[in-house]
């Protein structure tokens, strides 16, 4: 007989940053558009770990049985290592002064799974006085 093993961890969060550590430039000359670099936040996040292991095959072994085991996460730390993301987006010429937009990415990991990430931003101009 022989084994079908998978491992799953699956792991959701979101969170909300304001900050100032993010760079914005722009070309008029390339048509209206805008490049944002910034450095990804921490993310707390829960989710559930999931391992199963099917015995196939003939097997006459009755201590020899299929596994199936849930683990619950709960306030996991979600980082992403790197030197920053970035998006891109065209200004919109009724309202220069607000940037929004958001970035999916999926980034693979060393183990053979992978991270998906999106972020979402909304910048406005600060009026000066």
């Amino acid at each position: 007989c022989y084994r079908v093993s998978r491992q799953l961890t699956t792991i959701t969060g979101d969170t909300e940053v304001d900050t100032t550590g993010f760079s914005v430039s722009a070309n008029p000359r390339a048509g209206g558009k805008y490049y944002i670099s910034f450095a990804m936040p921490e993310v707390r996040g829960s989710g559930m770990y999931t391992a199963t292991s099917e015995v196939k095959g003939t097997c006459n072994n009755p201590f020899n049985r299929s596994v199936d085991q849930k683990q619950p996460i709960k306030d996991q730390s979600i980082t992403i290592y790197g030197s920053g993301e970035g998006g891109e987006g065209e200004v919109d010429p009724n309202n220069p002064d607000t940037l929004s937009g958001s970035k999916s990415v999926t980034i693979p990991t060393s183990k053979g799974g992978e991270i998906q990430v999106t972020v979402t931003w909304g910048l406005s101009r600060c009026k000066e006085h």
